[in-house]
C-alpha cells in the first residue's frame, strides 16, 4: 500500500478534532483489515475453521522469565549485543516468504549494581536499542542507578523484503559525565522479544 496522508486546510475559527489527527493512521488500520469492522460483518460470519495457519500473522519470540539472568559488565562504553559469557543477548532469526512490515517490540527489566546512595556517587546511565538487519529502530533512551531496579518497553518498524533476516537487542552503559565506565553490572532478566511481520 502507497503512503497516503490526509491533508485538512483549517480556517479561522475551526476547532481541532481528535478524529482529524487520526484519521490517517485509521485509513491504514481499514486498509489492513480489509475495511471489515462490526458494521458490516455480523458476529460469528467468520470462524476459526475458516482460517488457514498463518492467516492473521505469525508472531516469533524469544522469551526469557525471571529464572534466567544474563549480566553484561560495565567495562566498555560500547554497544553490546553479548552478556559477560559471551551468549547473545535477546534475539530472533526468522524468514518472510514475501515482503512485509515488520514490528519489533522488546521489554525487560534490570538492575544496576551500586545503587547510588549519596549526592555525589557516580551517576551510571542504561540503555537499550533493537537492532533489525543492523538498523536501530527502537531504543529506551536513559536509565540510571538512582534506581534499585528499572524497566522498559520499546518498538519499531520496517519494511523487508522476502528472506531471512534477524531482529536482537543491545545494550550500553556509560558515566553521566562521559568518563570511562568503571565496573558496574548490569542484570538483564524477565524480557521478551517479538517480531511481527504484517504482509503488504
Amino acid at each position: 500500500m502507497a503512503h497516503r496522508v490526509r491533508a485538512h486546510t483549517p480556517q479561522d475559527g475551526d476547532l481541532a478534532d481528535p478524529a482529524d489527527w487520526r484519521e490517517t493512521i485509521a485509513m491504514f488500520a481499514g486498509e489492513a483489515n480489509g475495511n471489515l469492522d462490526r458494521d458490516n460483518l455480523p458476529e460469528g460470519a467468520v470462524t476459526t475453521d475458516m482460517l488457514l495457519n498463518y492467516a492473521s500473522g505469525v508472531i516469533f519470540t524469544d522469551q526469557n522469565d525471571s529464572g534466567s539472568v544474563q549480566t553484561v559488565e560495565g567495562k566498555s562504553t560500547a554497544w553490546t549485543k553479548h552478556d559477560n559469557a559471551g551468549a547473545e543477548l535477546d534475539a530472533v532469526t526468522f524468514t518472510l516468504n514475501a515482503d512485509a512490515l515488520v514490528r519489533v517490540c522488546w521489554s525487560g527489566t534490570w538492575t544496576l549494581t551500586n545503587l547510588i546512595v549519596r549526592a555525589d556517587a557516580e551517576v551510571r546511565l542504561f540503555a537499550v536499542r533493537i537492532m533489525l538487519d543492523g538498523y536501530e529502530i527502537g531504543r529506551i533512551h536513559k536509565s540510571s542507578n538512582f534506581r534499585r531496579w528499572d524497566s522498559g518497553y520499546c518498538h519499531g518498524s520496517r519494511v523487508l523484503g522476502a528472506g531471512k533476516h534477524k531482529a536482537w537487542i543491545e545494550v550500553k552503559q556509560w558515566r553521566s559525565d562521559q568518563e570511562n565506565a568503571t565496573e558496574v553490572n548490569v542484570d538483564l532478566y524477565e524480557r521478551e522479544l517479538t517480531v511481527r511481520p504484517r504482509k503488504r
